[in-house]
């Protein structure tokens, strides 16, 4: 807790990370990865150590994800890292109370539903940076390991998960 307390000090402070090049906060989108799909902030905190907030809500569904990302060299073209966190996953809405009911030519009860994901994540990446300086591509593998629960009123299920996961982002670099 007192990690992730400082870490979000840094962050409010703007801490330098070292040289000009690498002090940069990345902010960009992201399929797979640490989320479903995430608008995502990198924010360096020192040299080659990163914070990695994720998130997206829409109607009836939402992702957030906090992570820690290390990168072996910030300042080259192509590089290699590693990230890890916690995340969270849901679609909530509502579903018939009585699935024998038909709600085009009846009046149906209906009663609030949903499924959600708990996770933690690990992922190994490679990024490459464009030729301008303002702009990367990350590609990266890893894993997915947690919790599910699906709640459709009175019926309730959970159990756990593990599952390979493939991300794709596309970042801007801003000063």
């Amino acid at each position: 807790m007192r990690l992730v307390l400082l870490l979000l000090l840094c962050l409010a402070v703007g801490l330098p990370a070292g040289d000009a090049h690498a002090d940069r906060r990345q902010l960009g989108i992201q399929i797979g990865g640490s989320g479903f799909v995430e608008a995502v902030g990198r924010f360096r905190v020192y040299r080659g150590l990163s914070v990695e907030i994720g998130g997206l809500a829409i109607t009836h569904a939402m992702n957030l994800s906090l992570g820690a990302e290390v990168e072996g060299e910030p300042r080259a073209r192509v590089g290699l890292y590693v990230s890890g966190g916690a995340a969270f996953a849901g679609v909530f809405g509502s579903t018939l109370a009585d699935e024998a009911c038909m709600p085009a030519t009846e009046d149906c009860a209906y009663v609030a539903g949903g499924a959600v994901l708990t996770y933690g994540y690990a992922r190994a990446g490679v990024r490459w940076r464009f030729r301008d300086g303002t702009r990367a591509l990350s590609a990266d593998v890893g894993a997915w390991l947690g919790t599910w629960n699906e709640d459709e009123g009175p019926r309730s299920r959970s159990g756990w998960f593990a599952a390979p996961v493939a991300g794709l982002s596309y970042l801007w670099l801003v000063p």
